[in-house]
């Protein structure tokens, strides 16, 4: 819970001086710094009453406190200038704090003034499950673990939706089937402080990654897809139901350097959360190479400072992603949608969420909610499709598969064979995790505090040898430096179940070649090691090989006819200098090959 802040959340020093430069853009005698000083005033007066400052009781001028003394800031402003100096100021403060999950912690975290309607004068502390207040972020250990043992959505239809009392026409049937879609840290960002990363690992990843959490797919939102980079090249392998996410709102250049950054988070699937779009993001500037997925949504807030929603900026991402091949889900048009006039379109809904007002609005056109296609494809094996999958389901036996039966499996049969089948399929693949954590074992020393050298560790601790250790560390590291590669097809990478596939793949020199050669296998039937064999041998013979350098003994030789030739030069008293240069260049290229 809480975040480090972000363009929906502002650090402190940027909104009082846009307040300063608010209420001098009305010409009115207002110093630099002005701001500042009175809400220090404010917050020191409030924490120097208080016997016991809670945790979520600061004496600093916060977002926090900014929001908090609020009032008390826009009544000097008011006596010292004017009502029209004060509103300035009031737009220029709520402009910086948009955020929904700050809004939620504004009113129910810390703070240095009581809440509103309380019996007690006391100031109020944060409510249960809440940060201190949202700068301050807190770790929840369970809440994640909690969240994985819900019930298994998949295939199972959405309900009738309930709204203000009244059952809308029908429910949101463009998530019907899907597995159960749970957002990661929606009161805050995760990713805040790299001091939290050792939290994930213990507590967030291994729920994710349980037999419970390998139901649902999680979507991974941040504002710092760096650190979220950074947090993956340390844990290895980005689990296979996660999609990492990060926040655009605008076409500024640390918005989509945002992009940049997920596109080398080595995830299966990635997103975009383009809400609340607060501009025009041209095409051109928006690369989708590595995205499957966008978000587009207008800001839902309210007062002077809401920001309109232009629905032509929405058209336009969206025949943006038709022409990427991304999905688009098109969320909410915002409390203040317009058209391409600036003219106001008006909804009922305070969010612009609700399908039922968009055709009478002109808005028909974006009733589009699109998943990426992985969505569908995932646990495609636990529920056959009507549409053609891009890939066979791993259960279903080839055509040209000479070692089918042709005796039909019953119903009861497949469950069991399925279920069967993925156990093995999770076994068999760990040697991914095991070999990434084996290279990055050795590669850190970790072993040394009870251990003389890394093959020690391997044999005492888990009873296996140097070689099978070494085999299993570089293969993992193949693997992970394979899903790095934008373009490689998820559904291909899934495809290597063992040690051995890769062990043939190691033979060529680089990631690209493994890659080609896999897309190779994954589009026939028989995904197999001899098969990767086949293709990785067409490959090297059909791969021009350099000329051998000679062998030394053959230098050795070449090199005696200009040796002669110098010798007998020498002997014969001819000293002319370009012919004794040349000479010496012969014999030096003689051994050199």
């Amino acid at each position: 819970m809480g975040c480090g802040g972000c363009e929906l959340f502002s650090a402190p020093g940027k909104i009082l001086k846009e307040v300063d430069q608010a209420i001098q853009n009305l010409n009115v005698k207002w110093p630099k710094g002005r701001s500042k000083e009175l809400y220090q005033g404010l917050v020191v007066t409030a924490y120097g009453q208080l016997n016991a400052p809670g945790e979520g009781q600061l004496s600093e001028v916060t977002t926090t406190n900014i929001h908090h003394f609020k009032k008390e800031f826009l009544d000097s402003v008011t006596r010292d200038c004017n009502q029209e100096a004060a509103n300035a100021a009031k737009t220029a403060i709520e402009s910086h704090i948009t955020c929904y999950a700050a809004i939620l912690h504004l009113n129910k975290a810390g703070s240095l003034l009581p809440a509103k309607n309380a019996v007690s004068s006391s100031p109020r502390q944060p409510q249960k499950g809440y940060a201190p207040t949202f700068e301050q972020v807190k770790p929840f250990s369970g809440r994640v673990e909690k969240m994985a043992s819900e019930r298994d959505l998949l295939g199972t239809r959405d309900p009738d939706f309930i709204a203000s009392g009244k059952r809308r026409k029908s429910g949101r049937e463009w998530i019907d089937g899907l597995p159960r879609l749970i957002f990661v840290s929606d009161m805050g960002d995760a990713f805040s402080n790299e001091e939290d990363f050792d939290f994930l690992k213990a507590d967030t990843l291994p729920a994710i990654r349980s037999e419970a959490g390998q139901r649902h797919l999680w979507l991974w939102l941040t504002k710092r897809p760096q650190r979220m980079k950074k947090f993956a090249s340390q844990i290895g392998v980005w689990p296979e139901n996660v999609c990492a996410m990060t926040t655009l709102t605008q076409a500024d250049p640390g918005n989509l350097n945002r992009l940049k950054a997920l596109t080398g988070v080595p995830a299966k699937v990635r997103g975009l959360s383009i809400e609340p779009l607060w501009d025009r993001i041209p095409p051109g500037k928006l690369p989708l190479e590595g995205i499957d997925w966008v978000i587009v949504g207008g800001e839902s807030g309210s007062g002077e400072s809401l920001r309109p929603f232009n629905v032509e900026w929405a058209r336009e991402l969206r025949d943006h992603c038709r022409q990427s091949g991304v999905a688009f889900f098109m969320k909410q048009m915002g409390r203040g949608p317009v058209d391409g006039s600036g003219n106001p379109i008006k909804l009922k809904d305070s969010h612009g969420g609700d399908w039922d007002e968009w055709e009478a609005a002109g808005l028909c056109d974006l009733k589009i909610r699109e998943f990426p296609e992985y969505f569908h494809e995932y646990r495609l094996y636990e529920k056959p499709r009507k549409s053609k999958p891009t890939r066979r389901a791993p259960w279903k036996p080839a055509k040209d598969n000479k070692m089918a039966t042709a005796e039909p499996l019953s119903a009861e049969e497949l469950r069991e064979f399925w279920h069967l089948d993925q156990t093995v399929a999770k076994a068999a693949k760990a040697f991914v995790d095991a070999g990434i954590a084996l290279a990055r074992i050795k590669e850190r020393k970790l072993y040394r505090q009870k251990f003389k050298t890394f093959e020690e560790y391997c044999a005492d601790v888990h009873n296996i040898s140097r070689s099978y250790a070494y085999h299993l560390a570089k293969a993992g590291m193949i693997v992970h430096e394979m899903s790095t590669i934008v373009d490689i097809p998820h559904e291909s990478l899934a495809l290597i179940k063992c040690e051995a596939h890769v062990r043939e793949l190691a033979r060529l020199p680089d990631s690209k070649s493994r890659v080609e050669i896999l897309e190779i296998v994954a589009d026939g039937s028989d995904f197999t090691a001899a098969r990767i064999r086949e293709a990785v041998e067409a490959k090297l013979e059909a791969t021009p090989k350099p000329p051998r350098p000679p062998s030394p003994s053959v230098r050795i030789q070449n090199a005696k006819t200009p040796l002669d030739e110098l010798e007998n030069f020498l002997s014969s008293g001819n000293a002319a200098k370009q012919e004794l240069l040349a000479l010496v260049q012969k014999l030096r290229d003689a051994l050199e090959g």
